[in-house]
C-alpha cells in the first residue's frame, strides 16, 4: 500500500499484520524453507547434475550446430554465457530477431553490464525439453541470418 498519510499507513500496518498474514510468510512457505535447509541435500545434488548435464547438452547442440558461438559455462549459478560475437551481426539486430521471429525468451549480457555486450545469458535450470526448444529456435534465427533471410 502506497499512501502519504501517515495517519492510514499506520492504522493500515496495525490492522492487516495479522490479518491473511499479508506482513509474513504463510506457514507453508515457513514449513518448506525449514525442510529446504534440512532435508534437501538430494534434491540439490540431483539439481546439479541436471544443470551440469545441461551445460553440457548446450556446448555440444550448438558446437555441433553453429561452432562459431562459444558457451561460457555456468559459474558457481544455473545461468550460462553466449559469446555471440563471431556471427558477425550487430548484436541489437540479432537479439531482436531471436526475440520477435525465434520466440526466444533469453536475456541480453550487456544489461548486466558492458563485459556481458555480444554475449546471451542462458537460464540452464529449466527441463531439457524447454532448453532444447530455445536453443534450435536460437539456432533456427542464425542459420536465416547465414542464409540472408
Amino acid at each position: 500500500m502506497i499512501s502519504t498519510d501517515d495517519n492510514f499507513n499506520h492504522k493500515f500496518r496495525t490492522i492487516s499484520r495479522y490479518r491473511d498474514f499479508v506482513n509474513s510468510p504463510s506457514v507453508l512457505n515457513i514449513i518448506a524453507t525449514i525442510i529446504a535447509y534440512n532435508e534437501c541435500e538430494g534434491w540439490l545434488k540431483s539439481l546439479k547434475a541436471h544443470i551440469a548435464s545441461n551445460i553440457q547438452f548446450t556446448q555440444q547442440y550448438l558446437n555441433e550446430n553453429i561452432p562459431e558461438l562459444i558457451v561460457r559455462p555456468a559459474d558457481g549459478c544455473y545461468f550460462s554465457w553466449i559469446d555471440c560475437s563471431a556471427i558477425g551481426y550487430p548484436f541489437d539486430e540479432f537479439y531482436s530477431r531471436l526475440i520477435h521471429e525465434g520466440k526466444v525468451g533469453i536475456m541480453a549480457g550487456h544489461v548486466y553490464g558492458t563485459e556481458g555486450e555480444g554475449y546471451l545469458r542462458l537460464n540452464l535450470a529449466c527441463g531439457r525439453e524447454k532448453l532444447y526448444m530455445g536453443l534450435t529456435r536460437l539456432v533456427s534465427v542464425i542459420k536465416n541470418i547465414n542464409q540472408g533471410e
